[in-house]
């Protein structure tokens, strides 16, 4: 995204007027936190992996409303599916849909994901239990997984870290 569609898009989401100095100080972020992003990338706007990154730095900071917020913009429903009225024209029948659908990884999403499945295995068994499951989808620094989240587990462990 250039800057004129940074502007745009902060203005469909958030209905809020974004200023040129907010643009440079959100870029010189992404500069810093993203490895695939540097300044010549920052001249040319804000790419995929930038946007990603600046999405974990929210989730890091326990932001998840402004990540929720775009994703409902986009039409993503609680468990990250996007709406059916917004792809499904009816035109193909659904036996017929379901059989189409699939998808290939890029090698780098691939060895990302080797990665972190050799990183949080269990190292007796040489298996990804559910322990190591919960570790790597956990969304907060205490480690609470969104599907595992209640108003009571937030409280808990506030309390058990002395907040609250």
């Amino acid at each position: 995204m250039n800057d004129e569609e940074l502007t745009k898009f902060q203005k469909d989401v958030f209905d809020k007027k974004l200023q040129r100095n907010h643009i440079t100080a959100f870029k010189e972020v992404l500069v810093l936190e993203c490895d695939e992003y540097d300044e010549t990338n920052a001249i040319k706007g804000v790419n995929f992996e930038a946007f990603c990154a600046f999405m974990r730095i929210l989730i890091r900071k326990l932001k998840m409303e402004i990540c929720w917020t775009v994703l409902r913009k986009f039409d993503y429903d609680d468990q990250l599916n996007i709406l059916q009225s917004k792809w499904d024209d009816h035109s193909i029948e659904p036996e017929e849909l379901m059989e189409a659908r699939s998808f290939e990884l890029r090698q780098s999403c691939l060895a990302f994901l080797n990665d972190l499945f050799n990183t949080h295995k269990n190292d007796k068994s040489q298996k990804f239990d559910l322990a190591a499951f919960d570790r790597v989808f956990a969304t907060t620094e205490t480690g609470v997984c969104p599907w595992n989240v209640t108003r009571e587990t937030l409280y808990e462990r506030g309390q058990e870290q002395g907040r609250g």
